[in-house]
């Protein structure tokens, strides 16, 4: 079950996935892009969405073309 609320990041679930220490979350909110984050590095659950971009350490995911969810798995790692 995903985890939700938490460093901004209201409406958001926490997607793990077996062979990667990275998770995906997000929001089935319209608008809003999904983020990948290696859940190893940092103190990313205490950082807003901006902070944990601007610091490198999250992969910020437009839900905007038809690549997006290949964009989505190649940043995970789980091709």
């Amino acid at each position: 079950m995903p985890e939700e609320g938490f460093g901004g990041f209201d409406a958001y679930g926490v997607f793990t996935f077996e062979g990667t220490s990275k998770v995906l979350l997000e929001c089935p909110i319209y608008g809003n892009a999904a983020y990948v984050v290696d859940a190893d590095q940092g103190d990313w659950k205490n950082m807003t969405k901006r902070g944990m971009v601007e610091s490198g350490l999250a992969d910020q995911i437009p839900h905007r073309g038809e690549d997006w969810p290949a964009k989505i798995t190649q940043a995970l790692g789980i091709e």
